[in-house]
């Protein structure tokens, strides 16, 4: 935890800052993305914990857990930091940082974009109809657009502000790459599949290794 990112009270974010943060039109986008999910709950070390739960046209939180068709158990720091966003669902998962005692991590990877929505307002992407990625002209942006370093930074800020992504061309030079590529063929070579530190693929009967930590 950094200053900026310090602890949260669980009890007090459950039951003055969220409804807070729920209400007037943050509530309403909360309320369409709650729609259809089974309620999930948050329990820390201790036990205490909150169930979140559509209901009474929206997003509702009560204390326990009983109700709760997902239990997710971690430790405070943890909690905090996943309402900060410095770690995701996934994060947590990869570090082994959360635990399912009731449920599966699936409904929490569910629920996750919804918890974003009602934690800082987060827009919810909505894949049937996605809205249109727009130029500053009113246009439909270039995605397929690329950049080097030497255009202009408010450029490359405005591209990534509108589409979350720029792709950079000439960043790392013929012989940079071919230094990566050696530093990488060389950890190939020492992986084995049991070392925990390199992900296998079966190829034709043929155990290969696809990536190395």
């Amino acid at each position: 935890m950094s200053e900026r990112f310090g602890p949260i009270d669980f009890d007090r974010f459950h039951t003055v800052e969220l409804p807070e943060r729920l209400a007037g039109d943050r509530g309403e986008a909360v309320r369409t993305a709650v729609r259809g999910l089974s309620p999930i709950a948050f329990r820390l070390e201790d036990g205490t914990a909150y169930t979140y739960a559509h209901g009474g046209g929206g997003l509702v939180v009560n204390p326990g857990d009983d109700s709760a068709r997902t239990v997710v158990e971690l430790r405070h720091a943890d909690w905090c930091a996943f309402v900060w966003e410095l770690r995701t669902s996934f994060a947590l998962l990869y570090g082994g940082d959360v635990s399912i005692p009731r449920g599966g991590f699936g409904h929490l990877a569910r629920w996750e974009p919804a918890l974003r929505a009602a934690f800082d307002g987060q827009a919810v992407y909505d894949l049937d109809s996605p809205p249109p990625v727009l130029d500053a002209d009113g246009a439909p942006l270039d995605l397929g657009r690329s950049f080097t370093l030497d255009d202009g930074d408010d450029e490359l800020r405005d591209h990534l502000d509108r589409a979350g992504f720029v792709h950079l061309r000439g960043v790392f030079s013929a012989a940079e790459i071919a230094q990566l590529h050696t530093a990488v063929d060389a950890a190939v070579a020492r992986a084995r599949p049991d070392d925990n530190r390199s992900w296998w693929t079966t190829v034709e009967g043929r155990d290969v290794c696809n990536r190395v930590n």
